[in-house]
């Protein structure tokens, strides 16, 4: 529900005027419900695990009508060669996988293990960003992984650190439904990217 209400706050202000291309008359994100609320969400039925167990719906999931978007990557120099503004560096990045097939992780988890491991590379704690990007396609997912790095036991069993991760401060996640409000105030900070990308493996 606060993806739904923040993004749609988003749009209001403006946001995203500069950040979405028109395609065959739709201007805008047709994924937000902007009037929704926890008691319409907790009416609707699981979408793909169908048993008591189930908790990602229609309300909380992507539907097949999500959109694109892309990255331009390059060096330093590259971008300087042709005039391009710097945005952002990217300094540490980390793959994991997951067990999902023999059921010995949840679907969607690697990042719960990749992002320890980053950060044990970069010398940082989870606390020492000033913006996080959390993406994925399930809110069901983000709050997975946030609440399994402040769980002892997976911390200690699965992530094998002395102590538990950490919360963050959420008043820095996706703010607006988006990156922070003034985009310029990017340069110069530090952020997390934490995002699944391809697939579980054996």
């Amino acid at each position: 529900m606060e993806s739904h209400h923040k993004a749609a706050a988003a749009y209001a202000e403006g946001f995203y005027k500069d950040l979405v291309v028109d395609y065959l008359g739709l201007s805008r994100d047709n994924n937000i419900r902007s009037d929704t609320t926890l008691e319409q969400l907790a009416k609707l039925r699981p979408a793909f695990d169908f048993s008591v167990a189930g908790t990602l719906t229609a309300g909380n999931s992507t539907p097949m009508t999500d959109g694109a978007s892309a990255v331009l990557l390059s060096t330093e120099a590259w971008a300087r060669e042709r005039n391009l503004p710097v945005l952002a560096y990217l300094s540490y990045g980390k793959v994991a996988a997951v067990d999902y097939i023999e059921k010995k992780e949840g679907l969607l988890m690697a990042p719960a293990y990749a992002v320890p491991r980053m950060l044990s590379d970069a010398k940082l704690a989870l606390q020492d960003f000033d913006f996080y990007e959390i993406h994925e396609a399930f809110a069901g997912q983000v709050l997975c992984t946030l609440k399994a790095w402040t769980d002892l036991g997976f911390c200690r069993d699965k992530l094998r650190l002395a102590g538990a991760l950490g919360t963050i401060d959420r008043t820095k996640t996706q703010c607006e439904g988006r990156q922070p409000r003034d985009r310029a105030s990017i340069r110069g900070n530090r952020g997390a990217d934490c995002r699944h990308v391809g697939k579980n493996t054996r």
